[in-house]
């Protein structure tokens, strides 16, 4: 059993459909509000949306606005090919947008938006000593840009993928190393938008190579007894480097499976330590870019 402190809903998912198992298309405004009414009231209290992500920052701060003891503390992200004389006023406008007087992060959208960025990190610095941010940082994919961000920056926070494949064998020692310098880490793409739940005979073709992978995940997980999602979500949950995990989901059933698997579920901690040792060769695949 593990505390919902660590969760994150994303919400990228109320703004446009997404995912490659999302067979239900983006939720309407009303299946949104009782996706976070449900988040809500089962303790979750930070939300991840983007600038870039159709129409949530609107969707968010309509909630805020039709709920007014029922706000959530929001990390948002620049939109891409943004320029520095635009952070304030970005920010402003986020802030107006989702009907609140600060944000929880804000983060530059890819590494190569940070580092195309020539006074960025000096405008959010400031927008964080003004108090209208509480923490800015980056959304990275790669071991590379994760070790620069670590040796390179000042910055407070640091989103990357992490999951059962994209594990600790990817990605322990860049996490200890971030986490012994005092960055926030916050951790996506759990189930990998959706493909560990797909039968691995289905997978794209151009995913064929991940299929031994899931093969083995599926053996592993059946002869303990457990589901692919409790294991999914125990295995972020347990690193102890991740301060945060970032969920998204197109219905409320689907949190409320998710809140269940990590409130009633037992997975071994030597399914978790095995299930780490997996070295997958094709890394680029891991890397949901690289999927067209």
């Amino acid at each position: 059993m593990y505390n919902l402190d660590k969760l994150i809903l994303g919400t990228v998912q109320m703004g446009i459909p997404y995912g490659i198992n999302n067979h239900s298309g983006k939720p309407d405004s009303e299946t949104s509000f009782e996706i976070l009414d449900l988040a809500y009231a089962n303790g979750i209290r930070m939300l991840d949306t983007a600038e870039s992500y159709g129409n949530s920052q609107q969707v968010i701060g309509d909630y805020h606005r039709n709920h007014s003891t029922n706000h959530f503390n929001v990390i948002t992200k620049l939109a891409p090919n943004s320029s520095d004389g635009d952070i304030r006023m970005h920010v402003e406008k986020d802030l107006k947008e989702l009907n609140l007087n600060k944000l929880g992060g804000y983060m530059f959208h890819s590494f190569q938006s940070f580092r195309n960025s020539h006074s960025g990190a000096e405008a959010l610095s400031c927008l964080r000593n003004e108090g209208l941010i509480d923490k800015w940082g980056v959304s990275v994919y790669t071991n590379d840009e994760f070790e620069f961000v670590i040796n390179e920056t000042d910055m407070d926070l640091v989103q990357l993928p992490f999951n059962v494949l994209d594990n600790r064998k990817q990605r322990g020692l860049l996490l200890k190393a971030a986490s012994k310098k005092g960055m926030e880490i916050h951790v996506r793409s759990i189930f990998l938008q959706g493909l560990f739940f797909m039968n691995p005979e289905q997978l794209p073709e151009k995913l064929a190579p991940l299929k031994p992978y899931v093969l083995k995940l599926n053996a592993l997980i059946r002869e303990a007894g457990n589901t692919m999602q409790d294991v999914c979500m125990a295995y972020a949950l347990a690193q102890p480097e991740i301060n945060k995990i970032l969920i998204g989901v197109d219905t409320p059933i689907q949190l409320k499976h998710n809140l269940d698997s990590i409130t009633g579920s037992k997975v071994d901690a030597g399914l978790l330590q095995e299930i780490g040792e997996i070295d997958v060769q094709q890394t680029a695949l891991l890397n949901p870019v690289n999927w067209k």
